[in-house]
């Protein structure tokens, strides 16, 4: 069983991880039920992990703290993310995960979009033929981000000025009454759970 590549394992409704998850779900998306099971892909994860740490790398040598916590130095953050059309099993069965080829042009433009607010991915859950709902709450390696209007135009986040070709690392935008970022390479966000719910 544990040398399976990929394993979802629910967790137990009266576990600490499972509160923590639900708290964030229900702070802003009122639900009745809550399945919570968490993603272990061993191919994915490690290589979120390295882009990660080049992440890291990357803002260290610039002196970049985006955070307080020496710990949290790739701004990284739980987001949620709806799959919408695609099944949840073609992200988290991938060795690639929330793949930018297959992205949609959005109101920032080509890119893999992720909420800070459960009611806004909502909008773009994957529903199920019994009615429920799934989204993803997910690590994501924000970065160095800047806050952009809307621009469909954009394929990859702007250069930070024009004395280098060093771009931010992610957009934030807002909209639907939810801060939004945008990351525009793959493997910088990882599927950590799979939620399956009702409205």
């Amino acid at each position: 069983y544990q040398r399976r590549v990929r394993v979802l394992i629910e967790l137990a409704n009266d576990s600490r991880e499972y509160l923590s998850v639900e708290s964030m779900v229900k702070n802003t998306l009122n639900i009745k039920q809550l399945k919570i099971e968490r993603i272990q892909n061993k191919w994915l994860w490690p290589r979120y992990f390295q882009t990660r740490e080049f992440l890291i790398q990357k803002l260290k040598e610039n002196n970049l703290r985006l955070t307080n916590s020496d710990n949290n130095f790739a701004n990284e953050r739980w987001l949620f993310h709806g799959p919408k059309d695609n099944q949840p099993m073609k992200i988290y069965n991938d060795e690639t995960g929330f793949d930018i080829r297959f992205s949609n042009q959005g109101m920032w433009g080509t890119g893999c979009y992720f909420a800070v607010n459960a009611s806004y991915s909502h909008a773009y859950a994957h529903t199920k033929s019994n009615s429920g709902y799934q989204m993803f709450l997910c690590l994501v390696s924000v970065g160095d981000s800047i806050e952009l209007a809307s621009d469909k135009t954009l394929r990859l986040p702007p250069i930070k000025n024009q004395n280098s070709n060093e771009r931010f690392d992610s957009v934030t935008g807002k909209t639907g009454g939810s801060e939004i970022i945008i990351i525009y390479e793959n493997c910088r966000a990882y599927p950590f759970y799979l939620l399956t719910y009702q409205i």
